[in-house]
């Protein structure tokens, strides 16, 4: 399930394009996104993640990466 959440996003951002052109391909593309995110939704549950939590794994980030790129400089 987690393989198809690049093509979720690609189809998501598709069906607002269409949407907008009004284009008859809406109402099966509509059905497709539905069910790919109960798919997703159904195998990848949201849960609550404390805030601390959430900016210490940015942090983390954001500072493996610098040190990374600081890296490929030297």
């Amino acid at each position: 399930a987690f393989g198809r959440r690049l093509p979720l996003r690609a189809a998501a951002m598709l069906l607002r394009v269409l949407r907008a052109a009004g284009d008859p391909a809406v109402p099966e593309l509509e059905r497709l996104v539905a069910a790919w995110s109960a798919a997703f939704a159904a195998r990848f549950r949201a849960r609550w993640v404390p805030l601390d939590h959430q900016v210490e794994h940015q942090s983390r980030t954001v500072l493996a990466a610098a040190h990374h790129a600081r890296e490929m400089m030297i």
